[in-house]
């Protein structure tokens, strides 16, 4: 609440007046705010305000007249459960890629036979040609590359080099 001294040199007896905001929490509905001023003398106004709180001017009630409180509007707090649909289904994108892959293997033969010779010999001449078809003039070296065998490779010549060259005397070689 807040509190406006309207004191007159005139007066005696101070004319105070006391502001309240009256705002309505809802969960299904949205209320009108209004403001209610209480006087000393015992006059009570109700006046509709916005919602930031300015007075939009209009007095809805003088005295101990009941105050009517509209619903500005009603709030759908929860959201509907969607149903189960087969076309929601196969517009996932998992799907839509297993739908594509799986037209590729079971198209792909019918339009291997259904090409001309010639063309169909280019295309398997590309393909011995190809990276992916793993021939030997294309090959990558570190496609052969045995990580086993160079691990032992390294780590039996650093011992033999620490046992030739080391100061210690004390070094045994297990056999």
């Amino acid at each position: 609440p807040t509190s406006s001294d309207h004191s007159s040199s005139s007066s005696s007896k101070a004319d105070t007046t006391i502001s309240y905001l009256l705002d309505i929490a809802c969960r299904d509905y949205d209320f009108l705010s209004y403001g209610v001023d209480v006087q000393s003398d015992g006059t009570v106004q109700v006046y509709r305000v916005s919602r930031g709180g300015f007075v939009t001017g209009e007095k809805v009630t003088v005295g101990e007249e009941p105050v009517e409180v509209r619903v500005l509007r009603s709030r759908d707090y929860y959201e509907a459960r969607a149903g189960f649909s087969p076309l929601d289904l196969l517009k996932n994108p998992m799907i839509l890629i297993a739908v594509v892959g799986l037209g590729f293997v079971v198209g792909m033969p019918y339009l291997m036979d259904s090409m001309d010779p010639e063309m169909k010999k280019e295309f398997e001449e590309q393909q011995k040609k190809s990276i992916l078809s793993g021939g030997a003039s294309t090959a990558n070296p570190l496609q052969n590359f045995d990580m086993a065998r160079w691990m032992a490779a390294k780590t039996s010549g650093k011992s033999a080099e620490t046992s030739d060259e080391g100061s210690g005397g004390d070094v045994r070689r297990r056999g």
